[in-house]
């Protein structure tokens, strides 16, 4: 789709996303926490959407890769102990 080149429309789109699939796969008590959880992460890489920031924080690729598995070893933490 080329969400990447519309930062603002990326970010809206895969939180929908994320709110969708949440709604259709998690029971319905443990919905509200984990799209709660959700919403703090995903705000969390908010500037890899939007771009607050104009200088890159990460000096190599391999560091920003380092940091986005492990940003999904901590959401998927989050969510197995909601779950």
């Amino acid at each position: 789709m080329g969400l990447w080149r519309w930062g603002k429309a990326a970010f809206v789109v895969e939180l929908a996303l994320f709110v969708v699939f949440a709604a259709a796969f998690v029971k319905a008590s443990s919905l509200l926490p984990v799209l709660a959880v959700g919403a703090v992460f995903h705000g969390i890489n908010a500037n890899s959407f939007i771009g607050v920031s104009k200088r890159n924080p990460f000096p190599t690729s391999n560091a920003y890769a380092g940091v986005a598995l492990a940003g999904f070893a901590a959401i998927s933490a989050v969510l197995f102990l909601i779950l």
